[in-house]
């Protein structure tokens, strides 16, 4: 399946990416780097880089996550990484990313978990 990624935003102005198929050296990583630090650069109250449809996450996949959740915790941006099939957990697991940023199990939990944060 071909990589795709769409950008929405959800009332709380949070911006969801919603991230399908194959997250693989190239051009997705590149999309994926480029679109996601002009997400964060708006500052938008999180970002929720969703998962739950990604089949396929190598290490510059890897690389790209890092990357973004970087540029977040510089910009003083929440993320979170939601909806995580088993074998992709299993690469953030092995890869530590776990450390670098809260997993939650589907948007809504990561939603939850941002409203909690700011105080919501």
């Amino acid at each position: 399946m071909l990589f795709t990624m769409a950008i929405h935003t959800h009332d709380a102005g949070i911006k969801v990416a919603e991230l399908t198929g194959r997250l693989t050296f190239g051009k997705p990583v590149t999309d994926v780097e480029e679109q996601l630090k002009e997400v964060v650069a708006e500052k938008p109250n999180g970002v929720i880089i969703d998962l739950t449809g990604l089949d396929l996450l190598d290490s510059a996949g890897v690389g790209a996550l890092v990357t973004i959740i970087s540029t977040a915790r510089e910009q003083g941006v929440p993320l979170r990484v939601a909806g995580c099939k088993e074998r992709t957990r299993n690469v953030l697991y092995m890869t530590q990313v776990n450390q670098l940023v809260v997993l939650l199990p589907d948007v809504q939990s990561a939603i939850a978990s941002l409203g909690q944060a700011s105080g919501a």
